[in-house]
């Protein structure tokens, strides 16, 4: 918080002691994560939680641990939650959309990416990762033209182009197949 918004005046505070309990647990929750203190770390950010279960940053600070230690069910719900609390945080959509890859749920990781397209469209990234994900959900047409309006936005590139000709080959579409060689 800045200090304009926990002091005013001669000392008087804006904050109660909840929130100042609150911010205090977060900053060393995050210092703790980034010291590679994880259990300390996690005791931390559920010390936040418990002061304020709706803490949208604690449940994704426990993510990103959980997320580190592989325990990927775990930073699933954690992320998910996050989302829940602030779907304004692209953020959180990355790391939960990161979650459920590494769980290998791609169906609901396309959804999850659809959901960031849509959102950040102008963010070509983003469309590449939506389509490289629906590849491993089986959607193979949807994801070519995904690929398509990636290109659109960002021209061709050699990753796009062997994504495409290994659809069309194996479709057997070997017309369209010799048409994104020669882009």
């Amino acid at each position: 918080l800045f200090m304009s918004q926990m002091t005013y005046g001669q000392g008087q505070s804006f904050m109660s002691e909840e929130d100042i309990a609150l911010t205090r647990a977060f900053i060393n929750a995050e210092k703790e994560r980034q010291l590679g203190n994880l259990q300390e770390s996690v005791g931390l950010f559920s010390r936040c939680l418990t002061i304020d279960p709706e803490h949208d940053a604690s449940y994704f600070g426990l993510g990103k641990i959980y997320l580190e230690q592989k325990l990927y069910a775990d930073a699933e719900q954690s992320f998910e939650q996050a989302v829940k609390l602030d779907q304004d945080n692209k953020w959180y959509w990355l790391s939960w959309g990161q979650a459920l890859l590494a769980r290998e749920k791609y169906k609901e990781a396309a959804e999850v990416y659809e959901e960031m397209v849509e959102r950040y469209p102008d963010n070509p990234q983003l469309m590449l990762d939506y389509a490289n994900t629906l590849l491993y959900a089986g959607k193979e047409k949807k994801a070519v033209k995904v690929f398509d309006a990636f290109e659109e936005k960002a021209g061709p590139t050699e990753e796009v182009t062997r994504r495409k000709y290994q659809y069309y080959i194996q479709q057997e579409d070997y017309d369209a197949a010799a048409a994104e060689i020669e882009k």
